[in-house]
């Protein structure tokens, strides 16, 4: 199913299964507080299944994601202690696995190199399709830089020669090449000035792993 938020974003509505568009204009304020309008595309029905039924996938936080501390306000604590003890596990968690949990670093802390913040926001934006090889990329971050086919859609130091660049930030299909589309395909019409901040260091960088 496909909702729509209203403009207060205080309820939603369930869409037609056929609507007439898929667009919807909401008025905004930017990161400065200036108005802004934003056009966002809703799925259709069938288009949620696209993703929603990919076997093998988690579509939602994961454990990796949540393994950090994070400011309350009055105390900083790592978020799954904290669920722990809120009791949002029942039994399934213990103190002892926050050791042995799956864990990244947050993309957006500078104080972690630019590929793991690079991998840990394709793992989290991306890796839910791109798994196993999916188009030739396989972006768990589990999976090392040289095995997930990173390299195979860049090509070092040259951004305009890239084809994740292209289709992550730019939006767009160079030489109009069957197949490929902006990404992600669906959910969401502007790219991500974090995704574009680390995409362009990375691929700049003479020291990445990819060969020249």
């Amino acid at each position: 199913y496909s909702y729509a938020w209203n403009e207060d974003a205080n309820a939603a509505t369930l869409r037609a299964a056929a609507p007439s568009t898929n667009f919807g204009d909401f008025d905004i304020e930017d990161e400065v507080g200036a108005p802004q309008v934003q056009t966002h595309f809703f799925p259709n029905r069938s288009a949620c299944l696209g993703c929603h039924e990919t076997p093998g996938t988690v579509l939602g936080l994961q454990t990796a994601m949540l393994n950090r501390n994070l400011d309350y306000g009055t105390t900083v604590d790592n978020q799954l202690r904290a669920m722990q003890r809120l009791g949002l596990f029942g039994n399934g968690f213990a103190a002892d696995d926050l050791a042995l949990a799956r864990s990244m670093p947050n993309p957006s802390d500078t104080t972690y190199p630019t590929e793991a913040r690079l991998r840990a926001y394709l793992h989290a934006n991306c890796s839910s399709c791109h798994h196993d090889g999916f188009q030739g990329l396989s972006l768990p971050i589990e999976v090392a830089t040289l095995a997930s086919g990173l390299c195979a859609k860049i090509t070092k130091g040259d951004l305009d020669a890239s084809l994740v660049y292209w289709r992550d930030v730019l939006r767009g299909n160079p030489g109009g090449t069957p197949g490929n589309a902006p990404m992600p395909p669906l959910g969401t019409l502007i790219a991500n000035p974090l995704n574009e901040t680390l995409l362009t260091d990375w691929i700049l960088d003479p020291g990445n792993p990819c060969p020249p």
